[in-house]
């Protein structure tokens, strides 16, 4: 009888189904695409006649702008080259020292900046004569 009950029992219990429980939920996925960035001279940094004698030094200090245009209201940073080489006569060359400093700005809500940055180069006896010329590269990213 005990071996009848049992072997009932094992029956009844291998007839059971086992209730998985899980729960689910959604989950809201947003992105937002920034504009493309872009960056433009709006001013050439033009250092002009400089004059040197014999036996001295000249410093000139010149400005250059740029207007940077992307997504209204964003905040973006700007990354200024330490130097800018120029390139001159016989193989010459000037190095423009960039005196402002990396920064963070917001652009307006137009979505546009207008920014000036401004350079410092310094001739000798020895520099060569000529025009010399070359480009700042400035870079800006959305922060």
């Amino acid at each position: 009888m005990k071996k009848a009950v049992l072997l009932v029992s094992f029956m009844a219990l291998s007839l059971t189904t086992v209730t998985n429980f899980a729960a689910q939920a959604s989950v809201t996925v947003t992105a937002h695409v920034y504009k493309a960035l872009t960056v433009t001279q709006s001013q050439a940094m033009d250092f002009g006649d400089l004059y040197v004698t014999t036996g001295s030094s000249a410093t000139k200090t010149a400005t250059g702008a740029f207007q940077v245009t992307g997504e209204e209201n964003a905040s973006i940073s700007i990354d200024y080259p330490d130097t800018v080489t120029l390139a001159g006569p016989a193989s010459s060359s000037l190095t423009v020292d960039i005196q402002t400093n990396d920064e963070n700005e917001t652009l307006n809500g137009s979505g546009q900046l207008t920014k000036s940055f401004s350079g410092e180069v310094t001739v000798n006896a020895t520099t060569a004569a000529g025009d010399y010329t070359g480009t700042a590269t400035i870079t800006v990213t959305y922060v």
